[in-house]
């Protein structure tokens, strides 16, 4: 199993959270981890292509479910977006954010692992650009 490390699954976390557009982690729900992957498309897409973006976020969710088997009611069509086959996998708000989680975090740490960490916080950057680099939060204004 490919271990996430904590300070990218923290990232997961606040980048949910902040796609969520709430300041806790209670309304954060598997779209939510869809819609924080297909944001950072673009930037994937521009650096790897369109299918090297959906080769990544299908190892994702591959390495996700071995964390996190109600990962398995999702799928990764060839156009590199993802279905959510059952919704009913996620019993609570709880599951589904840490689900969530799982995704992201190994979204994150596969792009860490082949691109190395500073292009992979310039290209969450890219998308987030208020997100400070150096603690993984929001900038103080």
């Amino acid at each position: 199993m490919n271990v996430v490390p904590s300070e990218l699954k923290e990232l997961a976390q606040y980048l949910l959270v902040r796609e969520a557009r709430n300041t806790t982690t209670e309304n954060v729900n598997i779209e939510t981890a869809i819609e924080v992957c297909q944001r950072l498309r673009q930037p994937l897409a521009t650096f790897a292509g369109e299918e090297g973006f959906r080769s990544l976020l299908a190892r994702a969710l591959a390495l996700s479910k071995a964390q996190d088997t109600s990962l398995s009611a999702l799928n990764v069509h060839a156009d590199g977006t993802i279905q959510v086959g059952n919704a009913n996998a996620w019993p609570d708000q709880s599951a589904a954010r840490d689900a969530g989680i799982a995704l992201v975090g190994q979204l994150l740490a596969l792009l860490t692992t082949f691109i190395g960490p500073s292009l992979t916080m310039n290209l969450v950057h890219r998308v987030w650009p208020d997100l400070d680099l150096q603690t993984g939060g929001r900038k103080n204004p």
